[in-house]
């Protein structure tokens, strides 16, 4: 479990050895999160463009929805609060005055 963490670190969100061993857990968790809540914004435009593209070309007929073109995580999320960089720095700011 600890070398996932490790290489996500390291990999994903592009964190040098000495960064992830200085940094709290808590921290590296909400980097994740944020980072992962990108990709799904990415993801989002993607395939609305895609979307609109097929509907302009297929007409009346044969319309889509985005979720239904490509289905996705966060559609079946609801009420959970974005993480923003704004709230991650928020929170880390409360971490570093409790400890």
């Amino acid at each position: 479990m600890r070398e996932d963490i490790y290489d996500m670190a390291l990999v994903e969100l592009g964190l040098t050895e000495d960064q992830f061993y200085r940094m709290p857990p808590r921290h590296t968790f909400l980097m994740q999160l944020q980072n992962r809540r990108k990709i799904e914004r990415q993801w989002e435009r993607t395939r609305y463009v895609a979307a609109m593209i097929h509907n302009m070309a297929i007409g009346q007929k044969r319309r889509l929805t985005p979720k239904r073109l490509v289905p996705l995580s966060v559609d079946k999320k609801q009420n959970v609060p974005e993480m923003t960089p704004e709230r991650v720095n928020e929170l880390i700011e409360k971490w570093v005055k409790k400890n």
